[in-house]
């Protein structure tokens, strides 16, 4: 796998993975859940989704000029999808193993842009 261009705080804008860093994430989680039933706090919530994978596109499409808008989007979902899952399993306080998981996984999909 060729070594990607993007660090875990540029991929995701943090710069560790402590417990303060998702504090935002998991009570996003709550709200997505909560959402379900209120349809202003759903749009908001999706609004949200659609931001970050674009801000996350945006980055690729930069640091990767080579990837058509398509395929960043698709790779930007697929690291935002990690994050979200990883940020909802930290209060669990699962192994360091999990987090530098994710992370590899990210970069994995990252490696695969042109």
């Amino acid at each position: 796998m060729g070594s990607p261009k993007l660090s875990y705080s540029t991929i995701y804008g943090r710069g560790s993975t402590s417990a303060e860093d998702f504090r935002d994430e998991v009570v996003g989680e709550a709200l997505s859940a909560a959402s379900e039933t209120d349809e202003g706090g759903r749009g908001r919530m999706a609004e949200r989704v659609e931001a970050t994978v674009d801000a996350v596109r945006a980055v690729l499409r930069k640091e990767y000029p080579g990837a058509d808008a398509r395929t960043a989007w698709s790779v930007a979902s697929g690291v935002v999808g990690l994050y979200f899952n990883h940020a909802s399993l930290h209060p669990l306080r699962l192994a360091p193993r999990h987090a530098k998981a994710a992370l590899d996984s990210a970069r994995r999909l990252v490696a695969t842009l042109p």
